[in-house]
């Protein structure tokens, strides 16, 4: 039977202001310039087609403040704060939130249970559950990352464009000029410094 999901305010997105925009099963989340986030829920409908516990309650995350890029999950999201720290709100079934030790991340991503960050020197942290891509302590001069469901894309320093799943990697191409990684359960895109899409 259909669950009924929290109510609360509506909040109304403002796209003037908009710098970054994320979207999960059950929640849209938009960064402004001035570094704070909104987040608002899917229809009515769509959230009754999911179980109370899916849609957890991400108010919390309108009181972040500095944030430079938001990372919105299933189950939880991520924020990378200016100074390099990271926040995170929602489930934390799997420890998927407890980045609070993290320092000098350039970037975060999350999927169902897991939050990565990257760090300055090109290293990648985990919190949560890895189970799905494995050990990444080994990964080195990583500049880009984004996760889908169950696989983990990362983009090298030397512009290999690389996919986890499990714990086999496989080279997607070389793309020097690639810049930022976008991955879904069944696609990947990547996007040039020319604004190019691939």
């Amino acid at each position: 039977a259909p669950t009924e999901a929290p109510t609360e305010p509506p909040v109304v997105l403002d796209p003037t202001k908009m710098v970054d925009l994320s979207i999960g099963r059950c929640h849209v989340a938009a960064l402004y310039e001035d570094g704070s986030v909104d987040v608002v829920y899917l229809s009515d409908q769509m959230r009754r087609m999911y179980p109370a516990w899916e849609v957890w309650d991400a108010s919390a995350a309108l009181e972040w403040t500095g944030i430079q890029q938001i990372a919105m999950g299933t189950f939880h999201m991520a924020g990378l704060k200016a100074d390099g720290t990271v926040v995170a709100v929602g489930g934390n079934a799997k420890g998927e939130c407890d980045t609070q030790q993290w320092t000098d991340i350039v970037s975060v991503a999350v999927a169902d249970h897991i939050t990565l960050g990257l760090k300055a020197d090109g290293t990648v942290v985990t919190a949560g559950a890895n189970d799905k891509i494995g050990d990444l302590s080994a990964l080195e001069n990583v500049t880009a990352i984004d996760l889908g469901s169950g696989r983990l894309e990362y983009l090298c320093k030397d512009g290999s464009w690389n996919r986890r799943m499990g714990t086999s990697d496989q080279l997607l191409g070389t793309y020097p000029e690639l810049v930022k990684l976008y991955s879904t359960e069944n696609d990947s895109l990547g996007v040039l410094a020319d604004g190019t899409v691939v």
